[in-house]
């Protein structure tokens, strides 16, 4: 529910770490991977209107911030219990173990 958010967190992280000047030859590269595409609808947002789609995300964003777990996060955003997993593992993390496993 929150592994975008998370990503763009952790690369903040650790632009804020890298020296103001990094020559280009050192400087790192963010590579896409192939796979599936990310899937956006407006669904959401039509039948629930702006202000509250708007304040559903930053209250899950306070939440997980604060450490909510996710089951409970996907309870307030969904309204049901999370689906059964085989792994705690969140599918891309999976996708880029397969892939790192293959080198």
């Amino acid at each position: 529910l929150m592994e975008d958010y998370e990503l763009l967190t952790l690369l903040r992280q650790r632009r804020v770490r890298m020296p103001a000047f990094v020559p280009f030859e050192y400087q790192e590269r963010i590579s896409i991977l192939k796979g599936h595409p990310a899937l956006c609808s407006a669904r959401r947002w039509q039948r629930h209107g702006v202000l509250h789609v708007t304040y559903t995300n930053y209250r899950l964003v306070n939440l997980n911030e604060r450490g909510m777990d996710p089951d409970q996060m996907y309870m307030t955003y969904y309204g049901m219990p999370p689906p059964k997993r085989k792994t705690l593992l969140s599918p891309w993390e999976v996708e880029l173990q397969e892939i790192l496993n293959k080198k």
